[in-house]
């Protein structure tokens, strides 16, 4: 899982229902209706199983904050 695929594909019927149901919930638009739904899910999972997500999400963490140190020093050698 070396990096994040944030696109899908879904059928145009798909995308009609998602978007009247955004409507609907007065969402207004599809994406943030589609990132709430993404979002209560994932919340939902890393509760119901702590000890697989607290892992990967520490490790994730940790690999940001070393690429963030990593770019810092980069920018500040160039100027």
């Amino acid at each position: 899982m070396k990096t994040l695929r944030k696109n899908i594909d879904l059928s145009n019927e798909t995308i009609a229902i998602l978007q009247i149901e955004a409507t609907l919930s007065s969402f207004g638009s599809l994406k943030p209706f589609l990132e709430k739904i993404v979002n209560d899910f994932a919340a939902k999972s890393s509760k119901g199983r702590p000890e697989i997500y607290s892992k990967v999400l520490s490790k994730k963490a940790l690999n940001l904050s070393r690429k963030k140190a990593t770019d810092g020093k980069r920018k500040k050698s160039k100027g």
